[in-house]
Protein backbone atom coordinates (compact mmCIF):
# COMPACT_ATOMS: atom_id res chain seq x y z
CA UNK A 1 0.00 0.00 0.00
CA UNK A 2 2.78 2.61 0.51
CA UNK A 3 4.46 2.09 -2.38
CA UNK A 4 1.44 2.66 -4.18
CA UNK A 5 0.68 5.69 -2.74
CA UNK A 6 4.17 7.01 -2.89
CA UNK A 7 4.01 6.47 -7.08
CA UNK A 8 0.44 7.88 -7.44
CA UNK A 9 2.14 11.35 -5.87
CA UNK A 10 5.54 11.60 -7.78
CA UNK A 11 3.25 11.04 -11.19
CA UNK A 12 1.03 14.34 -9.86
CA UNK A 13 3.95 16.02 -9.52
CA UNK A 14 5.64 15.30 -12.65
CA UNK A 15 2.50 15.93 -14.73
CA UNK A 16 1.73 19.29 -13.02
CA UNK A 17 5.26 20.00 -13.87
CA UNK A 18 5.30 19.23 -17.47
CA UNK A 19 2.42 21.47 -17.96
CA UNK A 20 3.99 24.40 -16.44
CA UNK A 21 6.08 24.16 -18.73
CA UNK A 22 4.59 23.77 -21.60
CA UNK A 23 2.30 27.07 -20.71
CA UNK A 24 5.63 29.23 -20.36
CA UNK A 25 7.44 28.26 -23.53
CA UNK A 26 3.89 28.82 -25.43
CA UNK A 27 4.07 32.63 -24.21
CA UNK A 28 5.89 35.55 -25.98
CA UNK A 29 7.35 38.43 -23.93
CA UNK A 30 9.14 41.51 -25.74
CA UNK A 31 11.57 42.62 -23.59
CA UNK A 32 13.05 45.82 -24.51
CA UNK A 33 16.73 46.05 -24.87
CA UNK A 34 18.27 49.47 -22.74
CA UNK A 35 19.58 52.26 -25.59
CA UNK A 36 22.87 53.81 -24.83
CA UNK A 37 21.76 56.96 -24.81
CA UNK A 38 18.19 58.10 -22.94
CA UNK A 39 17.17 60.66 -24.99
CA UNK A 40 16.81 57.51 -28.32
CA UNK A 41 14.29 55.38 -28.03
CA UNK A 42 13.76 52.12 -30.48
CA UNK A 43 14.50 48.90 -31.25
CA UNK A 44 17.67 50.15 -33.04
CA UNK A 45 17.96 53.51 -30.78
CA UNK A 46 17.49 55.47 -33.89
CA UNK A 47 14.33 57.44 -33.04
CA UNK A 48 14.70 60.78 -30.54
CA UNK A 49 12.32 60.80 -27.73
CA UNK A 50 12.69 64.32 -27.67
CA UNK A 51 9.28 66.42 -27.85
CA UNK A 52 10.73 69.03 -30.63
CA UNK A 53 12.00 66.01 -32.60
CA UNK A 54 8.84 63.97 -32.36
CA UNK A 55 6.04 66.72 -32.88
CA UNK A 56 7.59 69.21 -35.13
CA UNK A 57 5.17 71.54 -33.46
CA UNK A 58 6.35 75.21 -34.60
CA UNK A 59 4.98 76.20 -37.35
CA UNK A 60 5.91 79.22 -40.22
CA UNK A 61 9.56 78.76 -39.60
CA UNK A 62 9.03 78.89 -35.52
CA UNK A 63 12.30 76.77 -33.69
CA UNK A 64 11.22 74.41 -30.96
CA UNK A 65 13.06 74.71 -27.67
CA UNK A 66 12.69 71.91 -24.81
CA UNK A 67 11.04 73.21 -22.00
CA UNK A 68 9.60 71.20 -18.73
CA UNK A 69 8.38 74.65 -17.51
CA UNK A 70 5.14 74.39 -19.46
CA UNK A 71 2.86 71.73 -19.94
CA UNK A 72 3.47 70.47 -23.47
CA UNK A 73 7.45 70.46 -22.34
CA UNK A 74 8.39 72.44 -25.29
CA UNK A 75 7.99 76.23 -26.45
CA UNK A 76 8.01 77.82 -29.77
CA UNK A 77 10.34 80.67 -30.60
CA UNK A 78 8.50 82.97 -33.67
CA UNK A 79 10.34 84.42 -36.56
CA UNK A 80 9.36 87.85 -37.05
CA UNK A 81 5.52 88.89 -37.75
CA UNK A 82 4.54 85.47 -36.20
CA UNK A 83 2.74 84.70 -32.62
CA UNK A 84 1.17 82.21 -30.54
CA UNK A 85 1.66 79.15 -29.36
CA UNK A 86 2.95 77.34 -32.40
CA UNK A 87 3.86 80.40 -34.02
CA UNK A 88 0.33 79.83 -36.09
CA UNK A 89 -0.61 83.90 -36.08
CA UNK A 90 0.19 85.62 -39.14
CA UNK A 91 0.27 89.15 -38.08
CA UNK A 92 2.38 90.51 -41.15
CA UNK A 93 0.93 93.53 -43.14
CA UNK A 94 1.91 91.47 -46.58
CA UNK A 95 0.55 87.80 -46.09
CA UNK A 96 -0.22 85.36 -48.95
CA UNK A 97 -3.06 86.81 -51.21
CA UNK A 98 -2.84 90.29 -49.38
CA UNK A 99 -2.67 91.66 -53.11
CA UNK A 100 -4.69 90.23 -55.64
CA UNK A 101 -4.14 89.61 -59.42
CA UNK A 102 -0.67 89.16 -59.02
CA UNK A 103 -0.19 92.61 -57.62
CA UNK A 104 3.12 92.86 -55.45
CA UNK A 105 2.99 93.50 -51.83
CA UNK A 106 4.95 95.77 -49.74
CA UNK A 107 5.82 96.38 -46.50
CA UNK A 108 5.25 99.93 -45.34
CA UNK A 109 6.15 99.68 -41.80
CA UNK A 110 5.11 96.63 -39.29
CA UNK A 111 1.06 97.35 -39.35
CA UNK A 112 0.77 99.24 -43.37
CA UNK A 113 1.56 97.75 -46.73
CA UNK A 114 0.96 99.07 -50.24
CA UNK A 115 0.13 97.03 -53.16
CA UNK A 116 1.55 97.79 -56.54
CA UNK A 117 -0.90 96.52 -59.09
CA UNK A 118 -0.62 95.11 -62.08
CA UNK A 119 -2.11 96.84 -65.38
CA UNK A 120 -6.29 97.07 -65.53
CA UNK A 121 -6.30 96.83 -61.47
CA UNK A 122 -6.92 99.34 -59.02
CA UNK A 123 -7.86 99.40 -55.23
CA UNK A 124 -6.12 98.50 -51.44
CA UNK A 125 -5.87 94.49 -52.39
CA UNK A 126 -6.13 95.89 -56.54
CA UNK A 127 -9.31 94.17 -55.95
CA UNK A 128 -11.14 96.36 -58.84
CA UNK A 129 -10.91 96.39 -62.44
CA UNK A 130 -10.29 99.75 -63.50
CA UNK A 131 -12.89 102.09 -65.13
CA UNK A 132 -11.66 102.89 -68.36
CA UNK A 133 -15.62 104.59 -69.18
CA UNK A 134 -14.17 107.39 -66.54
CA UNK A 135 -13.16 109.68 -69.36
CA UNK A 136 -15.33 108.21 -72.28
CA UNK A 137 -18.49 109.32 -74.21
CA UNK A 138 -20.28 107.65 -76.36
CA UNK A 139 -22.21 109.93 -78.70
CA UNK A 140 -26.08 109.80 -80.06
CA UNK A 141 -27.18 108.24 -76.65
CA UNK A 142 -24.88 105.38 -76.76
CA UNK A 143 -23.59 103.34 -73.28
CA UNK A 144 -20.25 102.64 -72.18
CA UNK A 145 -19.10 99.09 -71.34
CA UNK A 146 -16.15 98.64 -69.22
CA UNK A 147 -13.30 96.04 -70.45
CA UNK A 148 -10.05 94.62 -69.05
CA UNK A 149 -8.11 97.47 -70.41
CA UNK A 150 -10.42 98.61 -72.61
CA UNK A 151 -13.95 99.93 -73.21
CA UNK A 152 -16.98 99.70 -75.60
CA UNK A 153 -19.71 101.88 -76.77
CA UNK A 154 -22.78 99.87 -77.01
CA UNK A 155 -24.95 101.78 -79.71
CA UNK A 156 -28.79 101.89 -78.87
CA UNK A 157 -29.09 101.84 -82.59
CA UNK A 158 -28.76 100.07 -85.72
CA UNK A 159 -28.09 103.86 -87.20
CA UNK A 160 -25.18 104.70 -85.14
CA UNK A 161 -22.03 102.97 -85.56
CA UNK A 162 -17.96 103.54 -84.73
CA UNK A 163 -15.73 103.26 -81.49
CA UNK A 164 -17.71 106.17 -79.64
CA UNK A 165 -21.29 105.39 -82.66
CA UNK A 166 -20.09 108.42 -83.84
CA UNK A 167 -21.37 107.06 -87.26
CA UNK A 168 -24.60 107.57 -88.52
CA UNK A 169 -25.81 105.64 -91.54
CA UNK A 170 -26.75 108.35 -95.01
CA UNK A 171 -30.95 106.83 -94.49
CA UNK A 172 -30.73 108.50 -91.18
CA UNK A 173 -29.02 112.08 -92.11
CA UNK A 174 -31.63 111.78 -94.84
CA UNK A 175 -33.90 111.76 -92.60
CA UNK A 176 -32.69 114.73 -90.60
CA UNK A 177 -32.63 116.53 -93.48
CA UNK A 178 -36.03 116.11 -94.87
CA UNK A 179 -37.65 116.62 -90.92
CA UNK A 180 -35.52 120.16 -90.24
CA UNK A 181 -36.55 121.08 -93.91
CA UNK A 182 -40.23 120.29 -93.35
CA UNK A 183 -39.62 122.12 -89.66
CA UNK A 184 -38.41 125.12 -91.23
CA UNK A 185 -41.11 125.59 -94.09
CA UNK A 186 -43.76 125.32 -91.25
CA UNK A 187 -41.65 128.16 -89.56
CA UNK A 188 -41.84 130.31 -91.98
CA UNK A 189 -45.45 130.02 -93.36
CA UNK A 190 -46.69 130.75 -89.69
CA UNK A 191 -43.83 133.76 -89.21
CA UNK A 192 -45.25 134.95 -92.62
CA UNK A 193 -49.25 134.74 -91.34
CA UNK A 194 -48.49 136.77 -88.78
CA UNK A 195 -46.78 139.13 -89.94
CA UNK A 196 -49.39 139.75 -92.70
CA UNK A 197 -51.86 140.30 -89.78
CA UNK A 198 -49.56 142.47 -88.07
CA UNK A 199 -49.06 144.33 -91.34
CA UNK A 200 -52.71 144.78 -92.12
CA UNK A 201 -53.63 145.62 -88.31
CA UNK A 202 -50.56 148.39 -88.73
CA UNK A 203 -52.18 149.74 -91.79
CA UNK A 204 -55.38 149.82 -90.75
CA UNK A 205 -55.33 151.69 -87.08
CA UNK A 206 -51.85 153.72 -87.84
CA UNK A 207 -52.42 154.40 -91.18
CA UNK A 208 -56.20 154.21 -91.25
CA UNK A 209 -55.75 152.28 -94.87
CA UNK A 210 -57.55 149.40 -95.23
CA UNK A 211 -56.82 146.92 -97.71
CA UNK A 212 -59.29 144.74 -97.53
CA UNK A 213 -61.96 147.54 -97.43
CA UNK A 214 -63.03 147.07 -101.08
CA UNK A 215 -62.97 143.30 -100.79
CA UNK A 216 -65.58 143.56 -98.03
CA UNK A 217 -67.39 146.47 -99.75
CA UNK A 218 -68.25 143.78 -103.15
CA UNK A 219 -68.80 140.78 -100.76
CA UNK A 220 -71.64 142.84 -99.08
CA UNK A 221 -73.17 143.41 -102.43
CA UNK A 222 -73.27 140.04 -103.60
CA UNK A 223 -75.18 139.08 -100.04
CA UNK A 224 -77.58 142.20 -100.91
CA UNK A 225 -78.54 140.65 -104.51
CA UNK A 226 -78.91 137.39 -103.15
CA UNK A 227 -81.58 139.44 -100.75
CA UNK A 228 -83.12 140.76 -103.53
CA UNK A 229 -83.35 137.58 -105.64
CA UNK A 230 -85.52 135.63 -102.87
CA UNK A 231 -89.20 135.22 -103.96
CA UNK A 232 -91.91 136.66 -101.41
CA UNK A 233 -93.25 133.79 -99.59
CA UNK A 234 -97.41 134.38 -98.81
CA UNK A 235 -98.40 132.83 -95.70
CA UNK A 236 -101.98 131.47 -95.02
CA UNK A 237 -103.42 130.27 -92.30
CA UNK A 238 -106.71 128.22 -92.47
CA UNK A 239 -108.50 127.83 -89.81
CA UNK A 240 -110.85 124.60 -88.95
CA UNK A 241 -112.42 125.71 -85.66
CA UNK A 242 -115.47 127.10 -87.33
CA UNK A 243 -116.20 124.10 -89.32
CA UNK A 244 -115.82 121.84 -85.76
CA UNK A 245 -118.04 124.51 -83.90
CA UNK A 246 -120.84 124.41 -86.85
CA UNK A 247 -120.51 120.35 -86.55
CA UNK A 248 -121.04 120.59 -82.85
CA UNK A 249 -124.43 123.08 -83.28
CA UNK A 250 -125.84 120.94 -85.66
CA UNK A 251 -125.66 117.86 -83.31
CA UNK A 252 -127.13 119.79 -80.61
CA UNK A 253 -130.01 120.56 -82.56
CA UNK A 254 -130.37 117.36 -83.85
CA UNK A 255 -130.93 116.04 -79.98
Amino acid sequence: TTTTTTTTTTTTTTTMTTNQTMIVSSLSIFVPSTCTYPSYIGSTCNISSDSCAMLDPCQNGGTCTNNNNVPNGYSCICLNGFNGTYCEVDTRPCKPNTCWYNGSCSNRSNSNFTCECQDGWEGIHCETMMNYCENVTCENGGICQGLFQDYNCECLSASYSGRHCEITTKTLVARKVISKSIGYICMLLIISFVSFIIILDILKYGFHIDPARTERKRIRQKKGKKKKRKPAVTIRFQYTEAAVLSHSNVAETIV
